[in-house]
């Protein structure tokens, strides 16, 4: 079981708590997930409710952004270990179908234009209140 230091993980929880709901913009995403998009759309955008994550980079893609650059982290950008953390808790969040399932998908939104290809991404309340207790776990041991 992953855990990290009281006082690393109070921090995560702490950015998280304060930014509501959670939407990131993920400039480089792995082929895995551009994949997911079938025929050829080249404006516009396309909405998908992701059910399972295609692959390990893909779910490295899902969750690497879940802390944004808030207040509390502009002196500590995340560590490998903080990052790692949070993928493992989303890991353990779809093995236990609370996350990337037919209830609490993940929504992403593939963005075309001539020049510009771009995703975003909205994580599920599910998720979030999986990795804050995760968290919270390890800031009162």
């Amino acid at each position: 079981m992953w855990t990290l230091p009281p006082a690393s993980a109070k921090r995560l929880a702490d950015s998280i708590r304060n930014e509501g709901e959670i939407i990131r913009l993920v400039l480089r995403a792995p082929p895995s997930i551009w994949s997911l998009i079938e025929g050829n759309i080249t404006t516009g955008r396309e909405v998908l409710h992701l059910t399972s994550a295609p692959d390990t980079a893909a779910m490295h893609s899902l969750t690497h952004r879940i802390c944004r650059r808030h207040p509390v982290l502009w002196e500590h950008r995340l560590t490998r270990r903080e990052r790692a953390f949070i993928v493992h808790a989303a890991r353990e969040a779809q093995e236990l179908g609370i996350w990337l399932c037919a209830d609490k998908p993940q929504r992403v939104i593939f963005h075309f234009s001539p020049s510009l290809y771009r995703i975003s991404t909205a994580y599920p309340q599910a998720l979030i209140d999986h990795v804050l207790k995760r968290l919270d776990e390890c800031a009162a041991s």
